[in-house]
């Protein structure tokens, strides 16, 4: 019996602000400046989806995929790297 290839696609939902302090205000350290990533798919009629925080954007997508790639291949799939990947051309 051969595995179902199941593709999964990773999109950016959220991106770091540009912080600027207002005239007059004090200076606030900015907080981490994070990306978040979620990676989702359909598996037998349902939809999975798993999400990731990272300083980068390539590793927060990296994490989301492979977060829901761990769980695709409990339920016996292969999974298969779909949109929000892009090919690097330094390969």
């Amino acid at each position: 019996m051969s595995k179902q290839a199941i593709k999964i696609g990773v999109r950016i939902v959220e991106r770091p602000q540009s912080v600027s302090t207002p005239p007059g205000q004090p200076y606030r350290p900015a907080k981490k400046q994070l990306f978040k990533a979620i990676a989702t798919c359909v598996i037998n009629g349902k939809r999975l989806s798993k999400t990731a925080s990272k300083e980068g954007e390539n590793e927060s997508r990296e994490e989301a995929f492979n977060k829901l790639a761990t769980l695709v291949a409990k339920q016996g799939a292969f999974p298969v790297k779909g949109f929000g990947f892009e090919e690097s051309a330094s390969e």
